[in-house]
């Protein structure tokens, strides 16, 4: 059996020059939270959307981000973003 996985791409405008790119694999249930909390914290989502994949379930929790605020943080400090 199969899930779907949305993969999204956000970026930080202001640093879009140095590639402050993050993209997560987001499950259905929890879309609309992850794009309200990237924008709270100053991201932007790709304006072409989401790609959804149709993931095996014996893969689908590895192509999640389960703990995405903090792959948002990480990827918000990563010196490349500073």
């Amino acid at each position: 059996m199969t899930k779907k996985v949305y993969a999204i791409t956000f970026a930080q405008p202001d640093k879009w020059v140095n590639g402050s790119v993050l993209q997560i694999g987001v499950a259905e249930e929890k879309l609309e939270e992850v794009k309200e909390y990237a924008k709270s914290i100053g991201y932007v989502e790709n304006v072409r959307g989401p790609l959804v994949f149709e993931v095996d379930e014996r893969h689908y929790e590895e192509a999640l981000n389960l703990d995405y605020k903090a792959k948002f943080e990480e990827n918000k400090n990563h010196p490349k973003n500073q």
